[in-house]
């Protein structure tokens, strides 16, 4: 992950993107540019990661359709037909995706809380508010999680985790909203943490306002 100042982010290197693009086939490559938001390196850089995520079920199909690079290519062809054309929505697949093969559980409720943030939490945030809803928050699974995506996270100065683009947040929004997520729940639960924390408490100071 990045790690910044309270004032500087660092953006997507686009020539890091055009490299891991150059790494797929022809066909996938392709297809991934016909997408509608194919001419964004940040879409590009999510569809990828997605397709560095094939797992037990994907490799099956690959055998089904005869092993070799034309069926791994196909698996992959396939994998982008699937993908959502919105950038916003293709944040949320490959969240989900990572948290499948960590603890989606989890996953879910920590990104869930970063979404309602105003500029990320710290580790002992996410613990102290995923506990109160009984779900058990592992800083080491935390860790997988962002090293899977370490590209779209940033730790600020002060300990918080972050999105490094704001279309995951707004992605993660809207498809909570989608979900029937009473998102005023969620801010309430981040609330009563925040206002559980000593007075000069900086998170407390920006979030909590």
């Amino acid at each position: 992950y990045s790690y910044v100042t309270d004032t500087t982010l660092y953006g997507l290197d686009k020539s890091k993107v055009a490299y891991i693009i150059t790494q797929q086939t022809g066909p996938v490559v392709e297809a991934l540019t016909a997408k509608p938001q194919g001419n964004n390196p940040l879409y590009l850089y999510l569809a990828v990661s997605r397709l560095c995520l094939m797992d037990a079920e994907d490799f099956q199909a690959i055998r089904r359709r005869g092993d070799g690079m034309g069926a791994i290519t196909a698996q992959q062809l396939a994998l982008v037909e699937e993908m959502p054309g919105e950038l916003e929505r293709l944040g949320v697949e490959l969240i989900r995706a990572v948290g499948q093969r960590v603890s989606l559980a989890m996953a879910e409720a920590a990104f869930r809380c970063l979404a309602v943030s105003r500029q990320g939490l710290r580790l002992e945030d996410l613990e102290a508010v995923l506990g109160e809803a009984h779900i058990p928050f592992s800083p080491l699974t935390f860790a997988q999680l962002v090293n899977y995506m370490n590209e779209l996270f940033l730790l600020r100065a002060d300990g918080r985790y972050d999105f490094l683009h704001k279309s995951l947040r707004c992605g993660l929004l809207a498809e909570l909203t989608a979900r029937g997520v009473s998102l005023r729940a969620e801010h309430q639960r981040l609330r009563r943490h925040l206002f559980s924390l000593p007075d000069e408490d900086p998170v407390l100071l920006q979030e909590g306002t």
